[in-house]
């Protein structure tokens, strides 16, 4: 007797049949949400170390505006100046009306005011007269002009500006410095000056 097994038919018998289980669309959908679970977490993690760089730099932009401003206005004072007997406006409007300077020149992009709440249709006077009342920065008018020693401060803004973290201070010989908190405060307290702010003198004529 023969160990040999006898061959296996033709036709319809030998068509083998696919198993029955799990479409490639549903291993594909397990798949995916298995790595969305796995990327929420990672994404808030990323969102957690990169926004507050972001805000960092943007605030350390805008202190460099702030400062650029600042440089921008002592020109324009000094330039003042020299057909005014060596004096410095009463007031920063009057740089705004004389065309020297813009209202975005006396706006600082942290303090919240910008100029897109400054009422529309007002004549250059009337400008002059919102940006000065809205400027955050603290002009002290020096008695000394442009005589000024190096010393002076002839402008500041307040703490608030830059989230507590410093202030920019604007020099008698022209030269702007971002001081720390703590710095700022010694340096205020020593010219009887307020670090919180306070307003500049004179009215805009």
């Amino acid at each position: 007797m023969s160990n040999v097994p006898p061959p296996l038919p033709d036709g319809p018998e030998l068509q083998l049949q696919p198993k029955k289980g799990m479409s490639t669309g549903a291993i594909l959908a397990i798949v995916f949400g298995v790595l969305a679970m796995l990327a929420v977490p990672f994404i808030c993690l990323l969102l957690g170390i990169l926004l507050p760089a972001l805000g960092k730099a943007r605030e350390i932009a805008n202190r460099a505006v702030c400062s650029a401003n600042m440089n921008g206005i002592y020109k324009s004072m000094y330039t003042y100046s020299v057909t005014n007997d060596d004096q410095f406006p009463p007031n920063l409007g009057i740089l705004i009306m004389d065309g020297s300077i813009s209202v975005n020149t006396v706006l600082c992009p942290s303090a919240g005011v910008n100029i897109s709440a400054m009422p529309g249709d007002m004549t250059l006077q009337e400008m002059a007269r919102w940006a000065d009342a809205n400027t955050p920065y603290i002009y002290v008018y020096p008695n000394e002009g442009s005589n000024a020693s190096s010393d002076a401060i002839i402008m500041y803004e307040p703490l608030e500006n830059h989230a507590g973290d410093g202030m920019n201070i604007l020099w008698g010989d022209g030269h702007v410095s971002f001081e720390t908190d703590d710095q700022a405060f010694r340096i205020l307290r020593k010219q009887g000056l307020d670090p919180h702010g306070g307003r500049h003198r004179g009215h805009t004529h």
